[in-house]
């Protein structure tokens, strides 16, 4: 590693050490917190006009405008917009082809917990999320690819193949 790397590295340990001490010293409540974007808009930008087209999205969705979607794309090549204001209640659901980008068995039964369905979402960093179907609640697992899992007696692991130049 050069020195500019180690500098930079440096540089980074240093803000992040005097970002973790302004924050913990900072205590109360989180509305107390105040966010700053460094990002200043200039004053001639006005929003683009936006209107929904009923080919894009037909049913009853509700209003478009000013609303807050998390956008879930699943492995079988649906991808679902989860209202935020609503508790996650599923907006719309599309088809984005007839076959899917990637095939698994994660789905592939119907998983129940506490007597409820839910579905279990992989996100790409190894987090995983269970959506439960009744409540169209998206919760995080305490789990992740890195952490190796118990079958019985047997241990299953995962990995990946580092290589350094």
């Amino acid at each position: 590693m050069g020195m500019r790397n180690w500098a930079l590295a440096i540089v980074a340990c240093t803000v992040l050490a005097l970002s973790l001490v302004a924050a913990s010293s900072l205590g109360g409540e989180e509305d107390d917190l105040l966010v700053e974007d460094d990002i200043e808009e200039p004053a001639s930008v006005s929003p683009l006009p936006v209107t929904a087209s009923e080919s894009c999205c037909a049913g009853d969705v509700g209003p478009l405008l000013n609303a807050n979607y998390i956008l879930v794309s699943t492995m079988d090549g649906k991808v679902t917009a989860l209202d935020v204001n609503s508790n996650g209640r599923v907006a719309w659901t599309r088809d984005t082809d007839s076959s899917p980008l990637l095939s698994g068995t994660l789905n592939s039964h119907q998983l129940m917990a506490d007597g409820h369905p839910y579905l279990l979402v992989p996100s790409l960093d190894g987090s995983l999320y269970m959506f439960n179907m009744d409540s169209n609640a998206l919760n995080p697992i305490p789990l992740n690819t890195g952490i190796s899992v118990m079958i019985g007696e047997d241990a299953v692991a995962g990995g990946s193949i580092v290589s350094t130049t």
